[in-house]
């Protein structure tokens, strides 16, 4: 059984789209559990009028529950905690699923019956028309994880046990807690499939979405994402070459985001960065400082070119 959770806050004039997208899959999922996060518009109602219109045949239970505490992690964690399925996926309110999503899903945990997670590469669209595809890499690495986030809420179904074993979302966070999550999940090494020839959901990137369009408006709530996965990594990884990489990569996302701010022309909030990171391992600090210097002059790639370096190092 598939349940698909999706928080919202304030999203009427995004929901239809989205709770649309749901119900017109393939192959349905058996359970959508919505989740009102204290929203203040019409966001309740636009549901409500939407599973009133819905034919009499529709194969898809709808709940609508609260969620009175603010906070999309608290919200995510209320809604799987209220669904009934053995399998658990989640979406955004603002986003449209791809039509084959759920069967893909589903196929892939029939016919893999042991595996607990199973991920797909999404596309982001930009306000201004451009299309970005967060593809990652096919791999269980912490350090992939870190640096580029593969594992992400709307690119993940996972059996609901795994989801209990890891603690589920941590709802301090306010923003990249999907992220963290995604480390959280890796760290416990569960059987992971990849859907690997498909690009899935469309992801829109506005001011008022989850992804938000920068950074430096966000840094205490980027730091404390740092620190989250900084200290799960510290306490669950063995000692070793993994662990002192992956500790790595977490500098070097604070490097790569103190490049970023500072190229948006906010150096307190980059210098705020540099201060929060708790280590640089591996390399000497100057390294790092490349990095930086070259995010902030406009460089791309930042964060793949720091994982081609680890790679390279041996030690």
């Amino acid at each position: 059984m598939i349940s698909v959770v999706i928080p919202f806050y304030n999203r009427a004039d995004y929901l239809e789209r989205t709770l649309r997208s749901v119900v017109c899959q393939t192959d349905a999922p058996d359970e959508v559990v919505l989740v009102d996060n204290g929203s203040t518009d019409r966001s309740r109602q636009v549901c409500l009028d939407f599973i009133h219109n819905l034919p009499s045949n529709t194969p898809i239970a709808f709940r609508l529950i609260d969620a009175p505490q603010r906070g999309a992690a608290y919200a995510r964690n209320c809604g799987w905690q209220a669904a009934k399925g053995d399998h658990i996926v989640f979406f955004d309110s603002d986003d449209e699923m791809s039509a084959d999503f759920i069967a893909d899903i589903r196929r892939h945990f029939s016919l893999h019956p042991s595996t607990q997670l199973v991920c797909a590469a999404t596309r982001m669209v930009f306000g201004d028309g451009r299309e970005r595809v967060r593809r990652g890499h096919h791999s269980q690495s912490i350090t992939d994880q870190v640096l580029l986030g593969m594992l992400n809420t709307v690119g993940m179904a996972m059996d609901r046990r795994l989801l209990e074993s890891v603690g589920g979302w941590d709802s301090t966070l306010r923003i990249w807690d999907d992220w963290e999550l995604g480390i959280r999940l890796l760290l416990s090494r569960p059987e992971t499939g990849w859907l690997k020839h498909k690009v899935y959901h469309r992801l829109y990137v506005h001011d008022e979405s989850l992804t938000g369009s920068n950074f430096h408006s966000r840094t205490d709530a980027l730091i404390a994402a740092l620190k989250a996965a900084h200290t799960a990594i510290g306490q669950q990884m063995p000692t070793g070459r993994r662990r002192r990489h992956a500790l790595a990569a977490i500098a070097i996302r604070h490097y790569f985001l103190a490049g970023v701010m500072a190229r948006e022309g906010h150096p307190k909030e980059a210098g705020q960065m540099l201060k929060a990171c708790p280590a640089t391992p591996v390399w000497p600090k100057w390294m790092y400082g490349l990095l930086k210097r070259y995010t902030a002059a406009g460089g791309r790639g930042t964060l793949s070119l720091g994982r081609v370096l680890l790679k390279m190092t041996i030690w």
